[in-house]
């Protein structure tokens, strides 16, 4: 998806996009995790003010499957402040005929 996480700057917050889950066939794209960094209100947007704002708010790490790449979660997580205070994923799997749907459980806690 996005090997090298880069910030997009919004009003009032900074969104990295993650390699999320790896859904459909083997050779399509893996979905997208995000963090959603706050900015702190007296530090510029963009450039390093971008990403020095970002390591002192609030962080919320987002993924609906549980299933991530772990190099592209860590890259994202430095460029926060190596960190997250919020984690939203399952904490419980679903499995269909026995192929998992979501990988929910300790998954999430051993990313974080």
């Amino acid at each position: 998806m996005i090997p090298n996480p880069k910030p997009q700057a919004g009003t009032g917050a900074t969104i990295w996009a993650t390699a999320g889950a790896s859904v459909g066939p083997p050779w399509a794209a893996r979905e997208a995790g995000f963090i959603v960094a706050e900015q702190v209100v007296g530090l510029h947007s963009g450039g390093a003010g971008a990403a020095a704002a970002a390591a002192e708010g609030m962080r919320v790490y987002y993924e609906p499957h549980c299933s991530f790449d772990a190099a592209s979660v860590a890259a994202a997580m430095r460029l926060v402040g190596g960190r997250v205070d919020v984690a939203i994923t399952p904490v419980r799997s679903v499995d269909v005929v026995g192929i998992p749907l979501v990988n929910g459980g300790g998954g999430g806690s051993q990313r974080l």
